[in-house]
């Protein structure tokens, strides 16, 4: 569920966020999960079912989801100026497969997320020779074990605050201490002029690596990153365990920037 959550929130992160939605889904070939995203037929608002508010609410419902120990199939709906503008949904599919047929679903009317519109978005996700960078990531596990959803749910609110922020816009760094005890830090090499190398598209790229690799791996312990853009060091980032918790971790995550 939560890789699921993290696919479709690295694709939602790099798009226009005030850009407007018809109905689709994202699943993931090795998990029987799939992520709705459907606009209210009735809200009649202008602003529509932007990407900012499913990237608000995604991050909502998955840090309520990891409170309340309940995974099961929900609806989430999405509310602006008291209207509602659409939902977040996440269900079972029916088989798991990324091929699945959107008529195959029940009772939704969606394509599937990865056709039309948002090839270019996955694309720019996945490969950035198009902007004529080379994108190298370097891993080092360096401590204690983490808790995985800690690391999920703080790998989320990464891609909130970059979505937020701009995918194009300079980063300068930014440190989020999530719940669970886990906290991700990230600090930009400067250029010549003194402006960061890095950009927020680069910070929702890595800790999507991160969290796909540490799952892969089969192991969630601190870690040390570097991450390289055109051959050149462009950043160095961490996960690591929060030795002093915060006095209410059920008040969610905490940004600092």
């Amino acid at each position: 569920m939560y890789l699921n959550a993290i696919k479709v929130m690295s694709i939602l992160a790099v798009q226009d966020q005030r850009k407007t939605w018809e109905a689709f889904y994202w699943t993931l070939p090795e998990y029987n999960v799939c992520i709705f995203l459907i606009p209210s037929a009735a809200s009649g608002t202008p602003s529509g079912l932007q990407t900012r508010f499913a990237v608000w609410c995604l991050d909502y419902v998955m840090n309520s989801i990891s409170i309340s120990r309940r995974y099961n199939p929900l609806i989430a709906e999405l509310c602006w100026q008291d209207v509602k503008v659409g939902e977040v949904s996440i269900e079972r599919t029916p088989q798991p497969t990324s091929s699945i047929a959107a008529t195959s679903l029940p009772q939704r009317n969606v394509r599937f997320g990865n056709s039309s519109s948002l090839l270019n978005a996955t694309k720019d996700l996945n490969s950035l020779s198009d902007l004529g960078e080379s994108f190298v990531v370097f891993f080092n596990y360096n401590g204690v074990t983490l808790n995985s959803v800690g690391t999920f749910l703080s790998v989320l609110a990464a891609m909130k605050i970059s979505a937020n922020e701009g995918a194009d816009s300079r980063c300068p760094g930014l440190t989020v201490d999530g719940p669970e005890t886990v906290s991700f830090q990230i600090r930009s090499e400067k250029d010549q002029y003194g402006n960061p190398l890095l950009r927020y598209r680069h910070v929702i790229r890595l800790v999507r690596k991160v969290a796909f690799k540490m799952v892969s791996n089969h192991k969630f312990a601190e870690m040390f990153i570097v991450l390289e853009l055109n051959g050149v060091k462009a950043a160095e980032a961490k996960f690591t365990k929060i030795r002093v918790p915060h006095a209410d971790a059920s008040d969610g995550i905490q940004i600092t920037r």
